[in-house]
């Protein structure tokens, strides 16, 4: 009986608390939507100083006040001159209150836009940080409630799940992860035309093995990554291979002529004699890695080399002063 009381008690307490937090947090965010409305008439005022000085006009007047985020917790109050877009006014740097995050996807809010809203989140780090470290679904201690503007009106009431427009920020600022082209892989939602994240903005990122490492014995040239060997001659060839979190199950050898090699382990090395029924062949020589995710490595320059049979090296270019 006492211990079921007492359950009783730590479940209220803790819905008291995230109810607590989550009040202040929205609390804290409606107020940066009306300093945003309100101080943003100065920069409105500044926005037209500023196309007077240089006499300029688009035909545009609009002038754009948002609050956009930066990361799931950072956000900025700025306004978007028509003729300046390129050099907002910011009125001043933001963070959520503690335990406060924005759900990914949506980017701010914008004033004088229609329906402009954000998804905001309580306890949703603690919740993934707990869960991911006792592999458990901890998202029930999570709790949302969405902000917004509508017809310059601040609102909690949105009808459907189209949230309105946004503005256009960071990948960060979206709440997703700019994947590394080579050693990540994007998993989820992507977010397409995101500026500074041409590789790819996921809702997150699965490692991918990457060749770190591809040489050659004779040594190759750093400069055309090219090696130069006489019919017959033996190459020997050396690898690494970043795996990332997961374990490898191949690593394949193209040596370009129609023959490979497989082999499992994240460094190794083989050897190889390359044969030329003419005057001269050229053949490219790579490694490819995948792992048990069936996750393949992505063909770079370091991945590869060019193998020149038969042929002489070029003679260096004499200057004569």
């Amino acid at each position: 009986m006492l211990s079921a009381l007492l359950l009783v008690v730590i479940i209220s307490g803790f819905l008291l608390v995230r109810e607590y937090f989550l009040y202040q947090g929205v609390k804290e965010f409606k107020r940066s939507v009306v300093t945003l409305n309100q101080e943003g008439q100065t920069a409105v005022a500044e926005c037209n100083q500023r196309a007077e000085s240089v006499a300029v006009s688009s035909g545009i007047n609009d002038t754009i006040l948002q609050l956009r985020f930066t990361s799931n917790k950072d956000y900025v109050l700025e306004v978007i001159c028509a003729e300046f877009a390129f050099d907002p006014i910011e009125i001043g740097s933001y963070s959520l209150n503690p335990y406060i995050t924005k759900k990914p996807g949506t980017s701010g809010i914008v004033l004088n836009q229609g329906l402009s809203a954000v998804e905001l989140a309580v306890f949703e780090d603690i919740a993934k940080e707990i869960g991911e470290l006792l592999d458990l679904d901890l998202q029930f201690l999570v709790k949302t409630q969405i902000v917004g503007v509508e017809n310059s009106f601040v609102t909690e009431i949105i009808v459907d799940d189209d949230l309105g427009v946004g503005p256009l920020t960071s990948c960060e600022g979206y709440g997703f992860k700019c994947c590394d082209p080579v050693a990540e892989i994007g998993i989820g939602e992507k977010m397409e035309n995101v500026q500074g994240c041409e590789s790819g903005c996921f809702q997150a990122c699965t490692t991918r093995p990457a060749v770190v490492s591809f040489t050659s014995n004779p040594f190759f040239d750093v400069a055309t990554r090219q090696v130069r060997v006489q019919p017959g001659e033996i190459i020997d060839f050396n690898y690494v291979v970043d795996p990332g979190k997961n374990q490898l199950t191949a690593v394949s050898i193209d040596f370009g002529d129609g023959k490979t090699e497989q082999l499992v382990t994240d460094t190794g090395a083989v050897s190889h004699a390359y044969t030329c029924a003419t005057s001269g062949c050229t053949y490219t020589a790579s490694v490819q890695a995948v792992d048990e995710m069936d996750n393949t490595s992505v063909a770079t320059s370091i991945s590869q080399l060019t193998i020149v049979v038969g042929m002489p090296a070029p003679e260096a270019e004499v200057t004569i002063n």
